[in-house]
């Protein structure tokens, strides 16, 4: 004989049930698709609700079937939110990047700068030894934000972003570098950190690469070329990190 079912997991078994037919009526509910309005409206609700596949299917029928109607723009503006939402960041970045290029001057053309940079910056790995090309196309779209619309309310998020976006480059530099001098191959590091002193202005990084540069520029006893680095520094930096190891080994070298 088989047991009873449990009547606990019947009422949950209903309460799923029920749940599940009034999602499914609420998003398959008939709506009028030759207006772009009431589409449009639809759309916004399925975003609400989290329902990204459906949104995104009356936008691009919007976008396609009125193309000369306000609502049409604005559509191609919401997928491109949709995909972000959704962290579809690669799709995001592309949408966001065509709405720029076909709306330049558009109201919110410091809103999608941003979102480009932001598609970008979500993109980045949490390591330094992976592919870090994103970092630079976020890097570019902050600046041209900052540039353009000094006065936009998301500068601040995105000179933010500007900075950990540089300071994740720099630090993809300095594991390269890094690892030139653990293995007492001075010269190739030296250049590294030379590159990076250049690259990362007015970074952590910069001064890190510095003292390294001319670390590198004494294992291989180029003692006039190490000076020149660590004037250079303190002339940048008198009070930075490493002033007093470049003050010491220049007092100590007759190189002030």
């Amino acid at each position: 004989m088989k047991p009873s079912p449990n009547p606990s997991k019947l009422i949950l078994i209903l309460i799923a049930l029920t749940a599940a037919l009034q999602l499914a009526a609420c998003s398959g509910k008939k709506i009028d698709e030759s207006d772009p309005q009431e589409l449009y409206k639809d759309a916004e609700e399925d975003i609400t609700d989290k329902r990204y596949a459906m949104a995104l299917d009356k936008l691009k029928a919007l976008k396609n079937k009125f193309p000369y109607s306000h609502l049409a723009t604005q559509s191609k503006l919401r997928i491109a939110d949709v995909y972000f939402d959704e962290e579809s960041f690669i799709e995001a970045a592309a949408a966001y990047e065509s709405f720029r290029d076909m709306h330049p001057k558009h109201e919110k053309a410091d809103y999608v700068m941003f979102r480009i940079g932001e598609s970008y910056f979500q993109q980045l790995p949490s390591g330094v030894d992976r592919d870090l090309g994103p970092a630079t196309k976020a890097i570019d779209s902050f600046r041209e934000l900052i540039g353009l619309y000094p006065k936009s309310e998301l500068v601040d998020t995105a000179k933010k972003h500007l900075s950990d976006a540089t300071e994740k480059l720099a630090g993809k530099e300095k594991y390269i570098a890094d690892f030139y001098f653990t293995r007492e191959q001075y010269d190739s590091a030296a250049g590294r950190y030379e590159k990076m002193a250049a690259r990362f202005p007015d970074t952590e990084s910069e001064q890190y690469a510095y003292s390294r540069w001319a670390e590198s520029l004494i294992k291989q006893d180029k003692k006039d070329e190490a000076r020149h680095v660590y004037r250079t520094y303190l002339t940048r930096y008198p009070s930075g990190a490493y002033a007093k190891q470049a003050g010491n080994w220049l007092d100590a070298s007759g190189g002030r």
